[in-house]
C-alpha cells in the first residue's frame, strides 16, 4: 500500500547549470555597466572641492582660535 503523500513529494534539485546561469548573466551585466567618464571627472572635481573647502575651513578655525587666545592675553 503506497504512501499517498508520496506521489506528491518535492522536486528534485536544480541542476548546477540553472543555478549558475542567474549569477553569471548578474556578472556579465555588471561587466557591461561602465561609469561614464563625465561621472568620473564630476565625482573626481567634488572630491577636490570638498577637500579644499575642509582645509579652508580648518585653516579658518585655526586662525579663529589664534585670534581669540590672543585677545585672551592681551585683555
Amino acid at each position: 500500500m503506497a504512501n499517498p503523500d508520496s506521489s506528491s513529494s518535492t522536486a528534485p534539485p536544480p541542476a548546477a547549470a540553472d543555478v549558475a546561469s542567474p549569477v553569471s548573466s548578474l556578472t556579465s551585466t555588471m561587466a557591461e555597466f561602465t561609469i561614464p567618464a563625465s561621472l568620473k571627472f564630476l565625482v573626481c572635481r567634488l572630491r577636490i572641492t570638498l577637500s579644499r573647502a575642509l582645509y579652508e575651513l580648518l585653516n579658518f578655525l585655526s586662525a579663529w582660535r589664534l585670534y581669540t587666545l590672543f585677545c585672551a592675553v592681551k585683555r
